[in-house]
């Protein structure tokens, strides 16, 4: 079950990856789509599978929440390592 899940979320990271590449996307735009899938990918894991995954929804929104006090997010390092600009 959990490696269908991984499976599920690299292959989604991949798609994300190589539209990301193709259109203009900044790194903030990058930023919430990920975000956005990542909490309603949680949600759908939440209902149909195990309400656990709702621990993971409450990360994120820690996160998000830390990261508007501190000016830090990780996913925004990796995305600039990745190639993502700050600007169009």
């Amino acid at each position: 079950m959990l490696s269908v899940v991984l499976q599920t979320t690299v292959k989604l990271a991949e798609i994300l990856m190589q539209i990301f590449k193709e259109v203009v996307v900044t790194i903030n735009e990058a930023l919430r789509l990920i975000a956005g899938v990542m909490i309603l990918l949680s949600l759908f894991l939440a209902v149909n599978y195990s309400q656990n995954w709702l621990w993971f929804t409450g990360f994120i929104a820690v996160n998000l929440i830390q990261s508007s006090f501190t000016k830090w997010c990780l996913m925004m390092t990796i995305l600039k390592k990745v190639g993502l600009k700050s600007r169009a």
